[in-house]
């Protein structure tokens, strides 16, 4: 049984329509029907049973074609490999980073990493998360840094640090009557953010997934008014008695909430009152790169996690 006959009838399984598969393989049904056959008196038994309404896999087909999908994946990834290996050496890597994240430490980042691997040449580019699938698939970048739980598919994430989710109550909100605190620090429940009037970060931040999760677990649809790219904005809003939002503490806001004490903490009860970073490369780079350099970006970018988390 060929590599080719293996994805042909990975394509079958998918569609359970002969005509269907042939026609996304660019192939003659009668040469699907024929592979098919092929395959079934290799094995010695069905993988489909055919009927009117299409085919439908076996038992043993199931179980073929799981075999079959695994077969698949470590083929793509030697192939992968090995296309890496002609390099003989790697000589560049590109970093992409959140713009908060490549401001407060993307210098630090690249003389660390130069002076630890000055054979690598290192680069560091600013991006969205919504943009960075694109970048990394594309081969214009080789790492990504992006917080949870915008996870990329396919890729091996290296977690790290921890940083806190917050409510940013609008000045006056009469949601603070339900605040709380703890060990000195001022908590609220965003199930009582039902009718305030929200800002949050644009579509594609990880700061705005993030908020719209924490805000389907607390049952609450939000009244969006206003959205920003940049979190300093969200507590600007809410200084000034226009709206609430959620999102990460970062150093610039926590000097700003001195007087106010606009900043409320998600409970810990909520899956997501605090995000882990992840710096994130594909399986095949993951197993080729230096170690030591995913564990230079970790410890650079955690220093300045450490500091942002108030509650620790």
């Amino acid at each position: 049984m060929t590599l080719e006959e293996i994805r042909w009838m990975s394509v079958l399984f998918k569609t359970n329509n002969m005509s269907k598969a042939a026609e996304e393989l660019y192939i003659s049904q009668p040469a699907m029907s024929q592979c098919l056959q092929r395959v079934e008196k290799q094995l010695g038994f069905r993988i489909f049973e055919r009927s009117n309404k299409g085919l439908v896999p076996t038992k043993k087909g199931e179980l073929f074609q799981k075999t079959a999908s695994e077969m698949s994946d470590l083929y793509r990834n030697f192939l992968a490999q090995a296309r890496l290996l002609d390099e003989s050496s790697i000589r560049s890597i590109r970093i992409a980073m959140p713009p908060y994240f490549s401001m407060m430490c993307s210098a630090d980042v690249l003389a660390e990493l130069s002076q630890a691997h000055p054979e690598i040449s290192f680069s560091i580019i600013e991006s969205y998360t919504s943009d960075m699938e694109k970048l990394i698939k594309n081969g214009e970048v080789q790492i990504i840094v992006t917080k949870e739980p915008l996870m990329i598919e396919g890729l091996v994430a290296h977690p790290f640090g921890s940083t806190p989710e917050a409510i940013f109550l609008r000045k006056g909100s009469p949601a603070k009557k339900y605040a709380f605190k703890k060990n000195g620090v001022q908590y609220l429940d965003p199930m009582y953010l039902v009718g305030e009037p929200m800002a949050l970060t644009r579509e594609g931040q990880s700061t705005r997934k993030a908020a719209e999760l924490i805000l389907e677990e607390a049952d609450v649809t939000p009244h969006i008014i206003q959205e920003t790219r940049h979190i300093i904005n969200l507590y600007r809003y809410a200084s000034e008695g226009i709206s609430s939002s959620i999102s990460p503490c970062t150093s610039d806001v926590l000097k700003l909430d001195n007087d106010d004490q606009l900043i409320y903490y998600i409970p810990d009860t909520y899956r997501y009152s605090n995000i882990r970073s992840l710096v994130c490369l594909t399986p095949e780079l993951d197993r080729l790169v230096p170690s030591d350099i995913v564990d230079i970006i970790q410890d650079i970018i955690g220093k300045i996690l450490t500091k942002l988390n108030i509650k620790a």
